[in-house]
């Protein structure tokens, strides 16, 4: 069942940032032209009309909306993949809306074939705000009690990058062939002084994806739907209760200096 949107205030409630980010991966590079990819963006931009923003960096050609404006609303086009992301969304359903009509419109702006595509991923994004030791805050409430926390008790030793990632492979009824989903910490580094980077958030990521070979090239639209409700159970069942307010507590609870 699709998460509300009451839900999902009381997601964001948990976070100073959410987002919800797509990805249309290839296998190799495209011939994407400049031209063309504008044409694709002028067409996002009659649905979406607050895309006014366009920017060339690094190979990557992307058009966003302005600060200050919610949903920030951002896609991006370069030789492997395409891009899209909807920052501090009303819903899921409204970020979607941005998702859906890059995969509707890239295939044929950008000349993709079913063949092209490795895969395509939905990323919902939790940052959350920690001063301190990142590493630490993640280690305590994350791994403490574990057999891999005992290996650095053991050593008396301090971790210095604690950031876990598990794939999982995902079954059952209405989720597409071929999905995984990853579950992931991102801490930010301390300085070269070991005093921790201030201002910089916790992020935790779950990612849902979908591996190819695609039946068509509207296949990716099609099970989008799908992929995005598995996406929104696993945020209720596992991502909120078992990674973020665990992170949340240990930083409410006082645990927030650095190491030692």
């Amino acid at each position: 069942m699709p998460i509300d949107s009451q839900s999902i205030e009381s997601y964001k409630a948990l976070c100073s940032d959410m987002y919800v980010n797509l990805k249309l991966a290839f296998h190799n590079e495209l011939d994407t032209s400049r031209q063309v990819t504008l044409e694709f963006f002028d067409r996002l931009r009659k649905e979406f009309p607050g895309l006014q923003t366009f920017r060339q960096v690094q190979g990557e050609l992307a058009v966003e909306s302005a600060p200050g404006i919610n949903p920030q609303h951002w896609v991006a086009v370069r030789g492997n993949c395409v891009r899209a992301g909807a920052v501090n969304p009303e819903s899921f359903e409204q970020a979607y809306q941005l998702h859906a009509a890059v995969l509707e419109l890239a295939p044929y702006y950008l000349g993709i074939s079913p063949l092209d595509i490795d895969y395509y991923e939905t990323l919902f994004g939790f940052d959350i705000e920690a001063s301190g030791d990142h590493d630490r805050i993640v280690f305590e409430s994350l791994l403490r009690g574990s057999p891999l926390a005992g290996l650095v008790d053991d050593m008396g030793a301090a971790p210095i990058d604690a950031q876990p990632i598990l794939g999982v492979s995902l079954r059952g009824p209405g989720v597409p062939r071929r999905s995984e989903a990853y579950f992931e910490i991102k801490t930010r580094p301390t300085t070269v002084s070991e005093r921790p980077t201030e201002g910089e958030p916790i992020s935790v990521y779950l990612t849902v994806r979908r591996h190819g070979p695609m039946d068509d090239v509207t296949t990716p639209k099609l099970e989008f739907a799908d992929l995005g409700n598995c996406g929104e159970r696993l945020i209720e069942h596992s991502v909120i209760p078992r990674l973020i307010q665990p992170i949340r507590a240990f930083i409410a609870s006082g645990g927030t200096s650095t190491w030692g």
